[in-house]
């Protein structure tokens, strides 16, 4: 029953990532295969990155993935669409912050989006940072940078995931493994840099993170953990003066969100 499920689920949510990140029905039959080998791979040999050909904007991308959990990445914003908002389409930012990039998923969407603006990526676990750089360290216009933005700046607790490689965070879960140290930078500091978009992906920091800055960008999209951070759609909203707020709802503990700063009338 177990296998049934797998696969049941595999077809559900590796075919529309296949069909989203290839040029043709071929490319999107072998990415499929390939998709449904890491799993098994992983069990066979262990958890170790393995190289996709993905097709963006009709280039073919080297990506490596290590398990199930860095293959959802993709579904959720390729296939899914997670981070598609009209907003998008009204902004062309210089420079954009990526917090929270995991493996470089995010990345590829935002440079797919905006060919010409710098994105630097944030990534406090050292494990996805590594990846993160052999996939998308290499893009121009893309520097990759191992600490979180946080609260407060300096060193703060991290927990790894026990389960896969989501789900990291500065707040203790569950299903945490273990506890790290890591260097952490405030967000006012990030956005002196010039950054005027930014995604967030921090795993119920982002409560901690917004509340400690005192500037805000014109565009920001991410994901919000209701449950993590205790915090209602409208009590979160209130961290914005003078915003607007797109919502995706996204289960019943989180939401996808855009907020758009407010031209001067």
């Amino acid at each position: 029953m177990n296998s049934l499920r797998y696969y049941r689920n595999s077809l559900r949510g590796y075919w529309p990532t296949a069909r989203a990140l290839s040029s043709s029905s071929l490319g999107a039959a072998r990415l499929f295969f390939a998709l449904l080998s890491i799993p098994v791979l992983k069990h066979i040999s262990g958890r170790h990155p393995r190289k996709l050909l993905l097709s963006i904007d009709g280039q073919t991308v080297p990506f490596f993935v290590r398990d199930g959990t860095d293959i959802s990445a993709l579904r959720e914003i390729f296939a899914d669409g997670e981070y598609l908002f009209d907003e998008l389409s009204r902004v062309s930012p210089r420079h954009i912050a990526d917090i929270g990039a995991h493996i470089g998923t995010s990345v590829l969407f935002l440079r797919s989006r905006y060919p010409d603006a710098v994105i630097t990526a944030y990534e406090p676990d050292p494990e996805n940072f590594q990846l993160l750089a052999k996939n998308v360290g290499a893009l121009p216009k893309v520097e990759c940078v191992n600490a979180a933005v946080a609260g407060r700046a300096g060193t703060i607790s991290f927990y790894p995931n026990a389960g896969g490689s989501t789900r990291a965070s500065i707040i203790p879960m569950k299903d945490s493994r273990g506890e790290i140290q890591v260097s952490s930078i405030l967000l006012d500091d990030v956005i002196s840099r010039g950054i005027d978009m930014i995604k967030f992906d921090i795993e119920g920091a982002e409560n901690e993170m917004f509340a400690a800055a005192t500037m805000i960008v014109g565009l920001s999209i991410g994901e919000v953990h209701h449950k993590l951070i205790g915090k209602t759609r409208e009590q979160f909203g209130t961290l914005f003066p003078g915003c607007s707020f797109t919502w995706k709802e996204r289960g019943s503990d989180h939401s996808i969100v855009a907020i758009s700063r407010q031209s001067p009338a």
